[in-house]
């Protein structure tokens, strides 16, 4: 069995059982917590399904993008990079689908902060292995100008990584704080950098642009 093979199945397994938990619950249960841990929002417990689903719609939708992607020749030099963050966001899904799952059986455990802490950790792990991202349409930091030149293309995703290493530090440390003031740390800290990464990347294809336009 290939690996593609072995995480659809995982993914399947995965989705099995939550099937098989959710068949179990009453038909309305917490969907949603606020930053305080505490629930503020109910809803059909089949709305559940749909997230048990996610690890392998995006395994498989990220499979059918590869495929149609303008720039796959680029992707099939490095197929371990596109395969990794397949797997790695897939994977994030199934944890998260599970400690949901476990926090709506019991509404005693705070899942205010695991959250943030799963989602700071996957960041953290993408934002190492941007600057890795070959030139395509679906995957990384896709801005115009990075799609056009392969150098403000290695810049942007070098950049975009540490955008997304300081978010999700920034997200693991929300996990820890109570309130509206965890959302709007964590917004503030992710639009921010983001903005100053795409700011960065547009001044560098200024810079080699002219570079090349001079020659």
């Amino acid at each position: 069995m290939n690996r593609s093979k072995l995480f659809i199945l995982i993914a399947a397994i995965s989705f099995i059982i939550s099937l098989a938990v959710i068949l179990q619950l009453p038909a309305i249960v917490p969907v949603h917590w606020n930053a305080s841990g505490e629930i503020d929002g109910y809803g059909s417990k089949w709305t559940l399904l749909f997230l048990a689903a996610m690890p392998m719609i995006i395994y498989i939708g990220m499979g059918f993008t590869r495929k149609i992607d303008p720039k796959k020749a680029k992707i099939d030099k490095r197929p371990e990079v596109y395969e990794f963050f397949r797997v790695l966001t897939s994977s994030i899904f199934i944890v998260l689908n599970a400690v949901i799952l476990i926090g709506t059986c019991n509404q005693g455990i705070d899942i205010s902060m695991i959250v943030p802490f799963i989602i700071g950790v996957m960041l953290i792990v993408m934002g190492n292995y941007m600057p890795r991202i070959p030139q395509n349409y679906f995957l990384g930091f896709r801005i115009p100008w990075a799609l056009d030149n392969e150098k403000v293309w290695i810049r942007t995703q070098r950049m975009g990584g540490l955008a997304m290493v300081i978010s999700g530090i920034v997200t693991m440390i929300a996990g820890f704080m109570r309130g509206n003031i965890a959302y709007i740390v964590m917004v503030g800290v992710t639009v921010g950098t983001i903005l100053w990464a795409t700011i960065d990347s547009y001044i560098y294809f200024k810079r080699v642009t002219r570079k090349e336009d001079k020659k």
